[in-house]
């Protein structure tokens, strides 16, 4: 995932941070090595903790959805304030979460001694738990974790309450006449749903007047929901950018914010290979589907056919 953290702290290479595809769903995690010199010293705890803290930033406060975080903490459970933190925020640790569904009690990871290996687990993801197991026959020093989880399976239906999209108003200049007022036989919804639709046919019809784009479909349809219908999770993070692209700065689960990013490297790519002064017949093929593609973004209310950047291309093949 796109590193936002400081130089300095992804130097020291004691944490990473990935997504991982599982089925059609997404889920992010991170593995956290801490320093092991004098472990109980607060120095040394402050230092794991601030290790852990760019984890935190990254899938507790700034994302949701299926997360993990896991590794040898070289800290017992509850250790340092992130793993308070995260506990508070409603995080499991597996051995924990065992002891409390099964009554069985956590398991030595260290040398057969102390528990200094962990794996934490989102609120969404610990549904997901089925049992936990620790295995000491693989290494000499530290056991393995094993987080057994069931089918995580598609993504779950989400309730969704539609309402369009906002009219820029600005735009909109004085409206004429005022809409005819329902009469009183029809139901309260009905009145209620035809204001508005007289609203936006005047909106659209003065766009139209004055040349403008009239109003897209998703800026309609104010007063007509009476009922939420279900649409699929959405769960993918930002992939992080290209050599040379702008990396994103926001890392949350967003449709929207994914649908534009992709627009933009489309358009980045199409401007590059457009710069070059000779290009290949494999790269003017590849130019043509960039544009295809950008003409008709999926969630993308621009028009990318006006600003003159179509004349230019035309002109310049």
């Amino acid at each position: 995932m796109t590193a936002t953290w400081p130089s300095e702290a992804w130097n020291e290479a004691r944490f990473h941070v990935a997504a991982f595809a599982v089925g059609r769903r997404w889920v992010q995690g991170a593995v956290v090595y801490g320093h092991a010199i004098n472990p109980e010293t607060h120095q040394t705890k402050d230092a794991t903790d601030r290790i852990c803290q760019h984890v935190t930033q990254r899938l507790l406060e700034q994302s949701s959805g299926l997360r993990f975080i896991a590794g040898d903490f070289n800290q017992s459970h509850m250790g340092i304030s992130s793993m308070e933190h995260w506990a508070d925020k409603g995080w499991v640790n597996v051995q924990w979460w065992a002891f409390q569904k099964f009554q069985r009690l956590p398991v030595s990871t260290c040398k057969g001694a102390t528990i200094r290996d962990h794996i934490f687990v989102s609120p969404e993801l610990a549904m997901y738990l089925e049992d936990v197991e620790v295995d000491e026959s693989f290494f000499k020093d530290h056991a393995i974790v094993f987080a057994k989880l069931a089918s995580l399976g598609q993504p779950p239906m989400m309730p969704l309450w539609r309402h369009p999209k906002q009219i820029d108003w600005k735009e909109v200049s004085t409206l004429p006449d005022h809409p005819a007022v329902p009469t009183a036989s029809t139901s309260m919804e009905d009145r209620y749903r035809q204001v508005f639709q007289q609203l936006e046919q005047r909106v659209n019809d003065q766009k139209r007047a004055q040349q403008q784009m009239p109003l897209e479909a998703k800026q309609k349809g104010r007063a007509a929901t009476l009922e939420v219908h279900f649409v699929q999770e959405f769960s993918m993070p930002p992939k992080p950018a290209r050599q040379g692209e702008r990396q994103p700065k926001f890392h949350g689960i967003d449709p929207t914010y994914t649908k534009w990013t992709r627009q933009a490297r489309r358009l980045n790519n199409f401007s590059r290979l457009v710069s070059n002064a000779s290009p290949s017949r494999t790269q003017i093929v590849h130019m043509q589907k960039l544009w295809k593609r950008s003409l008709k973004p999926q969630g993308s209310p621009m028009d990318f056919c006006r600003g003159g950047i179509l004349q230019v291309v035309i002109g310049r093949f």
